[in-house]
């Protein structure tokens, strides 16, 4: 069994595909939106409005 050098095609390219994942725009994002979306629920809640089904 070999120690991984040299990588096959598809390891590259999994490796490729990892790293334009890692360095994706979506990653730069603030964390926080989870956190401001149950916010605006709670707010929402407080005012009374009706969640739709």
């Amino acid at each position: 069994m070999s120690t991984g050098w040299p990588l096959s095609k598809s390891a590259i390219s999994l490796l490729l595909l990892s790293v334009r994942l890692w360095w994706h725009p979506h990653w730069e994002t603030v964390p926080s939106m989870p956190t401001a979306r149950s916010e605006l629920c709670h707010l929402a809640r407080a005012h009374g409005a009706v969640r739709a089904v």
